[in-house]
């Protein structure tokens, strides 16, 4: 199942698909999937030695565990994919690329939606990122604890 669709990025922002890009664009270019592996690899960065850290005592055995994707809530990063998309993707193929002061409207819209997904991103982190680690199928309270950031370590 994909984090977001090309529905779901229109529903985001209506007039996205007048500005000369169509859906079928994104699917060709494959914006879709590149954005999320970008997530995934932000996971995998920021999330999962975190994640594995509170749970394996055993020093030796941290950073052997590979994240598995498919036990990730894909719904959960759906507005994160569609802000992905958006700001790495779409706008910079619409930008004309002016210095800055003189930006065109869609840099300025690439740097907002840049700055939404850092916002996203932080509320994820410290909502929980839903991970079934036992493959029970259902997520409990324990598999979305959320990331402590200013937490004091000993």
């Amino acid at each position: 199942m994909a984090m977001c669709t090309t529905t779901d990025i229109q529903n985001q922002l209506p007039e996205i698909f007048t500005y000369g890009i169509s859906a079928a664009n994104v699917d060709s270019y494959s914006w879709i999937p590149k954005a999320e592996n970008d997530i995934k690899r932000k996971i995998r960065a920021d999330w999962w030695p975190a994640f594995q850290s509170d749970r394996v005592k055993d020093i030796s055995y941290l950073g052997t565990q590979e994240l598995d994707a498919s036990k990730l809530t894909d719904s959960q990063f759906n507005k994160l994919c569609i802000l992905r998309v958006l700001g790495w993707y779409m706008f910079p193929v619409l930008s004309k690329w002016n210095p800055d002061g003189q930006e065109d409207s869609f840099q300025q819209k690439m740097k907002y939606y840049r700055e939404e997904f850092a916002d996203e991103w932080q509320s994820i982190l410290r909502d929980g990122i839903e991970y079934d680690s036992d493959s029970s199928g259902s997520i409990s309270n324990v598999e979305k604890e959320p990331l402590h950031t200013l937490r004091l370590v000993r």
